[in-house]
Parts: C-alpha cells; sequence; structure tokens
C-alpha cells in the first residue's frame, strides 16, 4: 500500500494496513505490527509522531516500525520487495515509481467513481479549491481536481468535505448522518458558511476542520442555532455514528 500526503493519510493508512489481508504483517494475540518506510519528515510526518507519542496505535494493539529512508525511490522499493507494509512518501514520488515500473497497489479514484470494498463504498465527488504542488517559491503547478469523498458503511453516510468553498451541489450528497467541513474563512468556507453547508446536506451531526484561527466551539454553537449537532474532536478520540 502507498500513500502521499496530506498527513492524515498516513494514519489512516496505517489503520488500514493493520486490518488488511496482508501476509507481510505480523498478527497475534498482542496485535498487529506494521512496517513503515518513510522519506516524509517534519508537519507531513506528524499524524504518525503524535500516533507514536500518544499512544494512540497501542491503544488499538498496532505497533509501528518505523524505517527512515532517504527517498521516495527508496520507500517505494522497500515497499515492492516485501521489506514494508507501507510506504509513506510524496505523491509525486509515488507517481514517478509506479510510472518507473514499480509493482504498487495503487487503486484509482476520481470524481464520480466509486471503490466497492466490503460493507462500504467510497464515492469522489467534487470540491472547489485547487490541487498545487509547490516548486520553490515562485512556482506551482495543478496536480488535477480537487475532491471530497462520501463514504457509506453499511448503510451510515460520512461526506469529507476536504478543503473546500461552499457550492450549490452538495444538496446531490444530501442526506448524510455526518459531514467533515472546513471553516478557516481564508483558504475555505467560513463557518456562515460551513452552517449553510450543513444545512444543505441534511447533516445529522458536523464535525469542524481546517479551523486555522476561527473557534470550532463558536461554530458548535452556530449549529445548535440552527438545530443541527456539532462536536469538537480531539486527538485519539473515537465517536460511534
Amino acid at each position: 500500500m502507498t500513500v502521499g500526503t496530506p498527513p492524515s493519510r498516513i494514519a489512516l493508512a496505517l489503520g488500514l494496513a493493520a486490518c488488511a489481508e496482508n501476509p507481510g504483517i505480523k498478527s497475534d494475540e498482542d496485535g498487529a505490527t506494521v512496517r513503515l518506510a518513510s522519506s516524509i519528515t517534519g508537519s507531513s510526518f506528524l499524524a504518525v509522531t503524535a500516533g507514536l507519542d500518544q499512544g494512540i496505535f497501542a491503544k488499538h494493539r498496532v505497533k509501528v516500525e518505523v524505517v527512515k529512508i532517504k527517498s521516495t525511490a527508496e520507500a517505494t522499493a522497500a515497499l515492492a520487495s516485501g521489506d514494508a507494509d507501507l510506504a509513506a512518501a510524496l505523491t509525486e514520488g509515488v507517481i514517478a515509481a509506479n510510472a518507473g515500473g514499480a509493482k504498487l497497489k495503487i487503486e484509482p479514484l476520481h470524481l464520480g467513481g466509486r471503490l466497492t470494498l466490503d460493507g462500504a463504498s467510497i464515492k469522489c465527488v467534487p470540491a472547489v479549491h485547487d490541487s498545487p504542488l509547490g516548486i520553490g517559491e515562485n512556482w506551482r503547478v495543478e496536480l488535477g481536481a480537487p475532491c471530497g469523498f462520501v463514504v457509506d458503511i453499511d448503510g451510515t453516510t460520512i461526506y469529507h468535505a476536504g478543503d473546500t468553498a461552499l457550492f450549490g451541489d452538495m444538496a446531490l450528497f444530501a442526506p448524510v448522518d455526518v459531514a467533515l467541513l472546513p471553516i478557516d474563512g481564508r483558504m475555505v468556507m467560513e463557518p456562515v458558511d460551513a452552517v449553510r453547508a450543513a444545512q444543505i446536506l441534511q447533516a445529522r451531526t458536523v464535525i469542524p476542520m481546517h479551523w486555522r484561527d476561527q473557534d470550532p466551539h463558536a461554530f458548535v454553537d452556530r449549529l445548535a442555532d440552527a438545530r443541527i449537532a456539532g462536536h469538537v474532536m480531539k486527538n485519539g478520540e473515537e465517536r460511534a455514528v
């Protein structure tokens, strides 16, 4: 399995790797061990660092063995050779490695498409944003269309908006049980727009994200005024839906 930035994808992939039927992953009564080869450092690796330091992986009986290497090529090579179960690398490096013939499992999914899993599905839907790759200080290249995701698990629907502005076609995803909405008001929609998005989505519960300088608790109060439930998640918190 391969995963690119942002860091939340690394944490998600670690959990998926531990649960998957992967013959390289050791699993016993003490839990599962996932070997992670990573060329990522700093804030992009924060999800893993926090998971290790705060015992989040250990809580779920997942032991993460991190092997730090120098490049995306080495990370993907470790994955292809079976020396690692998961490679965390910059997205453009993963694309280059795959184009170069590395035997990587990559599931393609684009706007309007749906990936069907056992008891669940993930549908790729539009978002209003951009998807750039910065090159130095002055150049940037658009990598493709920004996306959100509608996840259905045994009839429970979760909408992850990603980075986006408010747009009317959110009505096409309604109704949803849980909506994860950005609220920072500078690079994505502001809180008042996010409340409107929750109404358009007919969301039963809303979880704010990407709030930058905004107060997520004040946003939850706005939701309450609109008779919509909201909840601010803490690191490592679990919540049943």
